[in-house]
């Protein structure tokens, strides 16, 4: 079997903070995750690694084993955002590197492009199924009539943590209901359409599935003509490209062949170098794959399946995740 070397852990202002380290002449890529329980990004980082960027990722503040609250009533800079720029900090301190890029998926995709705007060394940005944020009420209110549900899951996490009701876990420590909702309304800081000026000089790829059953597409498209308008009223070449992800859902649209034109995007002029690369990491993720069997029978393949198998037994030692059934867990990680 291909060896594989576990991610280290540091702290970095209460954050706990997992990193590779890849080769010196490569960028750090910080991967700002989605919510709901880890796991996903652990095939992230080894993917990453392998082509040779250095990688860090951590949960949020709050959430997992970081410390601090989330989404404590702060509507300028939030918590999240300041999760994401002390990881590109964090990543400089650990790797020294002159660039950084940051990979943002669902809940991440807004902290990702706001820590971007915040830092002159993060230079490229890609997201996946974002949840992009406006204060423009015309497009708040087709995102509801279209069903993106962004809205109910603050109300599904504001009663986890109330509650303790929640299925796997009870929710995110200091979560806050109001704030959550202007949030999402674009009303506070965490609003990349605020930052226009800013990331017009970052190269973004911008991924979303048509059919995404949870955050609607139109969030990542209404994004990049906001930023394309910019672009073209200041006389500057855009440097936005946008995907729309024809076949699969919120949790499946992210398949091999988008995953590799991320990594390409991200690579820039390396990107013929990583190639023979690619194939290694699709090698070492197929060597540490394993099955899980979801509740109607069916078998998916969990990557890194004893590292991710063993992150889950230490959060419910910690009892940060209720004492469910491995397959059932890995089928909320991987639906």
């Amino acid at each position: 079997m291909l060896t594989l070397e576990c991610p280290r852990v540091q702290k970095y202002n209460g954050l706990s903070v997992q990193y590779l380290e890849g080769q010196a002449n490569m960028p750090a890529v910080v991967i700002a995750k989605g919510l709901g329980i880890p796991g996903k990004e652990l095939g992230w980082m080894f993917l990453l690694n392998k082509v040779g960027f250095n990688v860090t990722y951590a949960p949020y503040r709050g959430t997992w084993l970081s410390e601090g609250d989330f989404l404590p009533d702060e509507k300028d800079e939030l918590s999240v955002t300041k999760d994401i720029t002390d990881l590109v900090d964090s990543a400089t301190r650990i790797f020294g590197p002159s660039e950084v890029h940051i990979v943002g998926d669902c809940f991440g995709g807004s902290p990702a492009l706001v820590a971007a705007a915040k830092r002159e060394e993060v230079s490229k940005i890609a997201t996946y199924g974002g949840m992009i944020y406006t204060a423009d009420a015309e497009l708040n209110t087709k995102y509801w009539i279209n069903d993106d549900k962004s809205l109910k899951l603050g109300v599904v996490l504001d009663r986890a943590m109330r509650e303790r009701a929640g299925e796997f876990f009870d929710g995110y420590d200091g979560f806050n209901l109001p704030v959550w909702v202007q949030m999402v309304n674009g009303r506070t800081g965490l609003n990349p359409h605020n930052f226009l000026q800013q990331l017009a000089s970052k190269q973004i790829l911008a991924m979303h599935p048509r059919n995404d059953h949870l955050i609607g597409y139109e969030r990542t498209v209404d994004f990049v003509n906001a930023l394309e308008r910019y672009c073209s009223d200041s006389g500057l070449a855009s440097l936005v490209s946008l995907r729309i992800i024809e076949n699969g859902t919120h949790g499946t649209g992210l398949g091999p062949k988008q995953k590799e034109e991320i990594i390409r995007f991200l690579a820039g002029d390396n990107a013929v170098e990583i190639t023979p690369r690619l194939a290694e990491a699709a090698a070492l993720e197929e060597a540490h794959q394993g099955s899980a069997i979801r509740t109607d029978g069916r078998v998916f393949a969990v990557p890194f399946y004893e590292l991710v198998a063993k992150q889950i037994g230490e959060f419910k030692k910690s009892g940060l995740l209720k004492d469910k059934p491995l397959d059932q867990i890995l089928s909320e990680i991987f639906r």
